[in-house]
């Protein structure tokens, strides 16, 4: 039998890094929009109900809305660092 042992991925342990803090960021995000949402509707006079279920609906579209962004912002970085990383790998700078 042969010892072989599993290889990390370093890009992988960043890509799980990435989506964890992508998703606090979406959750924060969302929970401050949801709670401006609310606000506003109980001073404009709305019911409580109303406001709770545009609060809901308003949370989850700005979830997705933030996670996208998070999402355009990582494959961003990504591919600015795998440039960087081929300019400067073998040819020893400009």
């Amino acid at each position: 039998m042969s010892d072989i042992t599993k290889s990390t991925n370093p890009f992988r342990k960043f890509l799980i890094i990435a989506v964890i803090v992508d998703l606090i960021w979406a959750f924060l995000i969302a929970t401050f929009g949801a709670t401006i949402l609310s606000q506003i509707g109980l001073m404009g006079g709305a019911d409580a109900g109303a406001t709770t279920t545009i609060s809901v609906v308003g949370w989850i579209i700005a979830f997705i809305v933030a996670f996208i962004q998070g999402a355009i912002f990582i494959g961003v970085v990504s591919f600015i660092v795998a440039i960087f990383k081929r300019l400067f790998s073998n040819s020893g700078g400009f």
